[in-house]
């Protein structure tokens, strides 16, 4: 729980884009909200 806790208010690192690897498009929907993430790993695990 403490774990998740610090995820939650540790902010995201931003970086530049590199556009010769792939992105991930994160969607999610619900009847009131919507919701989009781009994001670019480092390695295929991330």
């Amino acid at each position: 729980f403490q774990t998740l806790k610090q995820c939650l208010i540790t902010p995201p690192v931003l970086r530049e884009i590199n556009d010769t690897k792939p992105f991930i498009i994160q969607t999610d929907a619900s009847s009131y909200a919507l919701r989009a993430v781009l994001l670019q790993g480092e390695s295929p695990a991330d």
